[in-house]
């Protein structure tokens, strides 16, 4: 989703199992939300202090799904 000067995207990183992998390791995929500003000088970069001008500012977080939902319940509901 692109705004002005913002984007939201999700991104995937799915695990696949081969003979060479753990068997502790799970299938499926682990996602991501991610919040792109866009510069010269992005306002979360300025916020924290960052004055310089940049091309663009990266914040990313786990996305809460299915197969992470252990892990939220163990962080009472917050991206770890």
């Amino acid at each position: 989703e692109r705004g002005l000067f913002s984007t939201q995207a999700r991104y995937g990183l799915s695990f696949v199992k081969n003979d060479k992998s753990p068997q502790e390791m799970p299938d499926g995929m682990v996602e991501f939300d991610a919040n792109i500003e866009h510069g010269p000088f992005p306002k979360s970069a300025l916020a924290r202090g960052a004055i310089a001008p940049k091309l663009a500012f990266f914040h990313a977080e786990l996305a809460k799904t299915d197969n992470v939902k252990p892990i939220f319940e163990l962080t009472k509901d917050v991206s770890p």
